[in-house]
C-alpha cells in the first residue's frame, strides 16, 4: 500500500466513477482499475461494488475511506510543517 493508491482511492471514492476519476487524476483508466483491485487484493476485502453506472463503497470501503482521509490529511500538514521549518516560518532552533 502506497499514499498513491491511497490518493487514487479516495477520488474514486467522490467521484463514484473510475473512468472519471482516471481523468481526474491524469492517469489511465485501466491503470486505476488495476491499482485500485491490488488494494483490496492487499486488504483482503472489496472496497468497491462496481456497476455500469459508477461505482459505490462498500461498508469496508466506507470505513476505510474515513481512515485514508484521515491519514492523507496528516500526510499533507506533515508536508506543510516541513516546509515550513525548512524555510524559518515555523518552530525554533
Amino acid at each position: 500500500m502506497n499514499v498513491t493508491t491511497l490518493h487514487y482511492f479516495q477520488t474514486t471514492a467522490r467521484c463514484g466513477n473510475i473512468t472519471s476519476a482516471a481523468r481526474l487524476l491524469g492517469v489511465q483508466q485501466p491503470s486505476l482499475s488495476v491499482a485500485l483491485r491490488h488494494l483490496e487484493t492487499e486488504l483482503g476485502t472489496t472496497l468497491l461494488q462496481r456497476a455500469r453506472a459508477g461505482v459505490t463503497l462498500t461498508s469496508t470501503g466506507k470505513e476505510f475511506l474515513h481512515y485514508v482521509t484521515e491519514a492523507l490529511s496528516l500526510l499533507d500538514l506533515a508536508k506543510q510543517r516541513i516546509d515550513g521549518l525548512e524555510h524559518d516560518e515555523v518552530g525554533s532552533f
